[in-house]
Parts: structure tokens; sequence; C-alpha cells
């Protein structure tokens, strides 16, 4: 039943909240009618502990995820050297020229900020704009 109040009251556009331990209702003065009302002072201890239950997931959940998005950075970046390593010869960098390497520090600072942010999206895409470099790079080069 505490579900169906809950949502019966965002219907309503009502959100029921927590703040400090306590239950609160936002939204237009006039939305929530004297049955919603009623229904939320009857089920009230158990919306609180529905909301409190809800509140220590997502405090878990923004816990765990980091943690997931650090071991991701991680594996991309073992894999992106492995391949850099692979496709480019070791004097690479020496032949490339001083404008290569200017925005190669560029793209690894970006890089290392992303990693310390632990942003995989960013990381990625920062990873994709190097592997570009690289190839353009290369054929500048060859």
């Amino acid at each position: 039943m505490v579900i169906e109040v809950i949502e019966e009251a965002k219907k309503s556009g009502i959100e029921l909240y927590l703040k400090d331990g306590e239950l609160y209702c936002r939204g237009g003065r006039g939305r929530i009618g004297p049955g919603l009302k009623e229904r939320i002072r009857i089920y009230k201890k158990e919306i609180l502990a529905y909301l409190n239950d809800q509140t220590a997931r997502k405090e878990e959940k923004k816990a765990i995820e980091p943690a997931h998005d650090q071991e991701r950075i991680e594996r991309r970046l073992i894999k992106f050297n492995k391949f850099i390593a692979q496709r480019y010869p070791r004097g690479y960098l020496l032949e490339a020229g001083q404008e290569f390497t200017q925005k190669l520090n560029e793209y690894e600072n970006e890089l290392h900020q992303a990693y310390q942010e632990v942003d995989l999206e960013k990381v990625t895409a920062i990873l994709l704009a190097l592997q570009k470099h690289y190839e353009r790079g290369f054929k500048q080069r060859g």
C-alpha cells in the first residue's frame, strides 16, 4: 500500500521526501486531496521506512559504482596501452614531431584528470581521440 500512496502522490504532482528523518511533501497547494492526505497520515511510518530504505540503497549504489567504473577505466587503459605498443614502433614518438607530442601531452593531462574523477565516459572519449591522434600522426609521418 505504501508504494500505491507514493505513486498516487506523484500523479497528483506531490513529491514525498525525507529531510532530517522527517516526511515532507512538495508540490502545489490544493493538489493533495483529503483522501490522499489521510492515507499519507495513516501510512506515515511505513512511508518513512520505505523512503529511508530507498535513500540507503541509493547511497550504497553510489559507493559501489565508482569502484566498478575505476576497474573498467583501468582495464581500458591497459588495453589501450597494449594496442598502442603493438601498433606503433618504439621510435614513433621521437619521429612524430613537437606538435604531435604537445597535443599528446594535452590528451594525457585530460586523461589523468578524467581518471582522477573516475569519469568512465570522459576517459573513453579521450582514448578514442588519442587513438585518432596517433593514427593521424602516423599517416603524416609516413
